[in-house]
């Protein structure tokens, strides 16, 4: 069987399928940089040194899809985009939310506190 692609028939490539992935992953990267540079504002004892980044999949072979990985030592974490977005979101209506969510509790497991004590520093 010869590689698939997108051009079938010899038609050409169809609509703006890169442009749109990159979109995506453009909308994903500005939500969890917004709610990093939050959290590192708001902790920045705590927060001092963090780090982070965000590719597509995890490399793994377990049976449950990892939204994100900490390395507590390294005060990095990295985000998996895909299982972030398409795991547990009900509409893309509370997408933004859904990501944040995934942030708030990556952050608050690197600094060992509940995800509403992030929140709360009067």
């Amino acid at each position: 069987m010869a590689g698939i692609d997108r051009d079938r028939r010899g038609r050409g490539i169809r609509g703006s399928w890169r442009v749109n992935q990159t979109q995506k992953g453009d909308y994903f990267k500005n939500i969890v940089d917004s709610a990093c540079d939050f959290l590192v504002k708001t902790w920045p004892e705590e927060l001092a040194g963090f780090e982070w980044e965000i590719s597509d999949m995890p490399n793994q072979s377990s049976k449950q899809l990892a939204r994100y990985r900490i390395w507590p030592s390294e005060k990095t974490i990295t985000f998996y985009r895909l299982p972030i977005e398409r795991i547990d979101l009900q509409s893309s209506a509370d997408r933004r939310t859904h990501i944040e969510q995934v942030v708030l509790q990556a952050v608050a497991e690197l600094v060992n506190k509940d995800p509403w004590e992030l929140l709360d520093n009067d």
